[in-house]
């Protein structure tokens, strides 16, 4: 991959400050989704659209919609929006919740990016199966949640705290009428670490390359960032094979965003201790055709423009976007 040109901040800002949002292209559309918004503190479920011109220009972000609210007698307003994974499938988007929910939602989305009547499903006790996680609710918390070749796949968490992580995966259908099949689980990452009895990984960011599915980076149940990859093989059934160590960063990384670019694991910004050191910078992971690491970069000799630790980013059009954080 060779990465070229200079990053620059676009005169189009977005209404207001957004970290933890999710962002994702449909059509020439960009949606940035939920998230904290700045200032005020306080979680939005507001969808803003704006459009990406051919010359890599944006217009003006404007509302087109609301997210769905998960569970507002547990959770609280807005909560859905934290940490959670969004994707597309022609014109259905997805939304998975993220913080300490279990909850799955669907829509068609209209030419100008606002959604139609949402969906619910459940992939609730998802990480029940992991025997370490006694008292477990079956709630999940930063897990790496990815859309791929029609299913939807949502791998470790935690369960609200950094010692109650888990090794659990989890899959389901995502079909081209925006319904869902039934969840179902898969190999779970039993090589990922463990500091004081509870393996798992919590906090890291899914891809999909060369036809594995690549994790990169999270925190442990010890509360320490780690810079350990692994992947496996996505099957045309949904199923995955045995997840394998497929290297390392060149740093400890959480809490990043992930994108591809050919044979390519992008990871931009992130942390290596929670809040503490946050990046500048983005690493280039080229992945062979056997899912493993075979060459890791330090992107660009000049830092992206702002600091971001849980930041969305979007590909299109031979372009990079990075939308709050």
């Amino acid at each position: 991959m060779n990465l070229t040109g200079q990053w620059s901040v676009s005169p189009t800002a977005l209404p207001f400050p957004s970290g933890k949002a999710t962002a994702v292209m449909s059509g020439n559309k960009v949606i940035l989704m939920g998230g904290l918004r700045g200032g005020t503190a306080t979680w939005t479920l507001d969808m803003l659209s704006a459009t990406i011109y051919p010359d890599g220009s944006i217009g003006r972000f404007a509302p087109c919609g609301v997210l769905p609210e998960a569970d507002p007698d547990i959770s609280g307003p807005g909560i859905d929006a934290e940490y959670g994974a969004w994707g597309t499938r022609g014109n259905v988007l997805f939304t998975v919740s993220g913080s300490r929910l279990t909850t799955c939602h669907t829509t068609h989305l209209s030419v100008d990016g606002s959604p139609g009547v949402w969906s619910t499903s459940l992939y609730a006790d998802c990480v029940k199966n992991n025997v370490s996680l006694p008292g477990n609710s079956g709630t999940n918390f930063n897990p790496g949640i990815l859309a791929r070749n029609g299913y939807i796949y949502v791998v470790g968490g935690s369960t609200a705290t950094s010692n109650n992580v888990t090794i659990d995966c989890r899959a389901v259908k995502l079909n081209g009428d925006g319904s869902l099949g039934t969840w179902f689980p898969v190999n779970p990452v039993t090589i990922w670490p463990s500091a004081v009895g509870f393996q798992g990984l919590f906090g890291g960011a899914l891809c999909e390359v060369n036809g594995y599915l690549v994790c990169s980076g999270g925190i442990d149940d010890g509360g320490t960032t780690q810079n350990m990859v692994v992947s496996a093989k996505i099957s045309a059934d949904g199923t995955l094979g045995p997840w394998q160590n497929a290297g390392a960063m060149l740093s400890t990384r959480a809490y990043h965003a992930a994108i591809t670019i050919g044979d390519t694991a992008l990871l931009i910004g992130g942390t290596a201790e929670w809040r503490a050191t946050t990046f500048l910078d983005c690493e280039a992971l080229r992945i062979d055709a056997g899912g493993m690491v075979c060459g890791s970069t330090a992107c660009f000799p000049f830092p992206i423009p702002v600091r971001s630790i849980v930041n969305s980013a979007v590909f299109n059009n031979n372009r990079i976007y990075i939308l709050g954080g």
